[in-house]
């Protein structure tokens, strides 16, 4: 629950851990002001090293052979299980609202979406999270996110899905080494998702600090005709998209799809849309490609289909499975019925295919073979530049 202090003000509590071999984690946030707190052995919390901690504003981390931990052991009552004392502090200037955690290492504490908690581990051990993920939740795709902000060390964090309740580096479904901030992303059509308790258990080789948060929410996109869509993909899981073109999208021409590896590696499949939204696991491919970003040819790192009219016609709807094959991959989706390709600010550099060998039969004709792109200037720019380059056989002309 959470509490509030008045400016100056101090509050104790009191922690009894349920057992002595593994470390005692204590962490502080604030929703609002500022505060510090101590954890110490002695309820006066004397001013003595091997009996209370320095001041601390967001984790103490008490391992069972340090000073704190040893001394509140010997103060316990024979056969008792020592206690701490928890005293916050808030700042001489203003009121705070705050909540404080203590928990024995290990112990899965559980998270709700959005929420943000602290951790810590020592070298080489856990820190352990949970949150819940129903059925009910996942009727629609579910993109899954957990953040990772280190304090201090370089934690990794390792993800699974119940019965699963430890993942390890060697036995996880979603993880990976985090080089500072990051976060592991999955969505609810993988097939290693299973509704229920989500575990992610946070380790590092050395002594670290960090704060974690979870969210979750509908992840299935719409893709609208002429826009980029940016999106990323871990190893072994699928993002969804769907292409449903309007009453008025033409019917008479292929529809273009493209997708660029910016890092990584992905396939993207493409499949009719069932009734319902169904799940990727039920959908079967029509056309399936693989991009590469780290390919040195640059026309590997691009999928290119042309959707023949005919296809269009018959099925009009269309899901794309974006599927990932390194531990992280970033891509640019987008696709093309009657509109211009737009081309946005953040993404100047464009990787473009004409007449692709996939998907339309017989030689491609003359609406493959010519692309209109769309760039909005601000009305104080002086000018654009656009450069135009082939990666591979054939010759181009433009730009109008």
């Amino acid at each position: 629950l959470e509490q509030t202090l008045a400016a100056g003000e101090a509050q104790v509590f009191e922690y009894r851990v349920p057992r002595t071999g593994g470390s005692a984690l204590f962490s502080l946030s604030t929703s609002e002001g500022a505060a510090n707190f101590r954890v110490s052995a002695a309820r006066g919390f004397p001013e003595d090293p091997e009996l209370t901690t320095g001041r601390a504003d967001d984790v103490v981390l008490l391992e069972p052979l340090s000073q704190v931990f040893h001394s509140a052991v010997k103060l316990a009552k024979q056969g008792a299980l020592p206690s701490f004392f928890v005293r916050v502090q808030a700042s001489a200037s203003a009121p705070c609202t705050f909540k404080v955690v203590a928990r024995a290492e290990g112990d899965a504490k559980v998270l709700y979406n959005g929420e943000e908690a602290s951790g810590a581990v020592e070298a080489h051990g856990y820190d352990r999270f949970r949150f819940f993920i129903g059925g009910g939740d996942t009727r629609q795709p579910l993109e899954v996110g957990v953040e990772v902000v280190p304090l201090t060390g370089q934690p990794s964090v390792y993800v699974a899905c119940s019965p699963n309740n430890y993942p390890r580096e060697d036995r996880h479904d979603w993880g990976r080494r985090l080089e500072g901030q990051g976060s592991v992303v999955f969505t609810s059509e993988s097939l290693r998702f299973r509704p229920g308790w989500v575990y992610a258990a946070l380790t590092s080789g050395e002594r670290a600090a960090f704060k974690v948060r979870v969210h979750w929410g509908n992840t299935t996109v719409s893709l609208q005709d002429g826009m980029e869509e940016i999106g990323h993909v871990m190893a072994g899981d699928t993002r969804p998209y769907i292409l449903a073109l309007g009453d008025n999208a033409p019917r008479d021409r292929p529809v273009v799809i493209r997708a660029e590896a910016l890092v990584g590696a992905f396939t993207l499949c493409v499949a009719d849309l069932p009734d319902g939204r169904g799940l990727a696991g039920s959908s079967v491919c029509r056309h399936r490609a693989l991009a590469n970003a780290s390919s040195p040819q640059a026309e590997l790192g691009l999928v290119a289909m042309d959707i023949a009219a005919e296809e269009v016609r018959r099925v009009g709807r269309f899901l794309l499975l974006v599927g990932g094959l390194h531990t992280a991959s970033d891509f640019a989706l987008r696709a093309l019925a009657s509109a211009p390709a737009l081309l946005a600010a953040e993404h100047g550099l464009v990787v473009d295919a004409l007449g692709p060998p996939c998907c339309v039969p017989g030689p491609p004709g003359a609406q493959l073979l010519r692309r209109r792109y769309l760039r909005y200037t601000p009305p104080e720019a002086r000018g654009a530049s656009l450069e135009l380059r082939a990666l591979g056989p054939g010759s181009l002309r433009g730009a109008r």
